[in-house]
């Protein structure tokens, strides 16, 4: 079995973490972000 390195630590030799199986999400992750316009009156500025 392969170790896990995360952040520079090995999971099982350093902390005694043993990881059986990893699953990634199968979409991807929608994010939104927003920014405030400088002068914006309600949707129109």
């Amino acid at each position: 079995m392969t170790s896990v390195i995360f952040c520079g630590i090995d999971l099982e030799k350093e902390i005694g973490v043993i990881i059986n199986e990893i699953k990634r999400p199968v979409t991807p992750e929608i994010t939104e972000t927003t920014q405030d316009v400088p002068g914006m009156v309600g949707i129109y500025f």
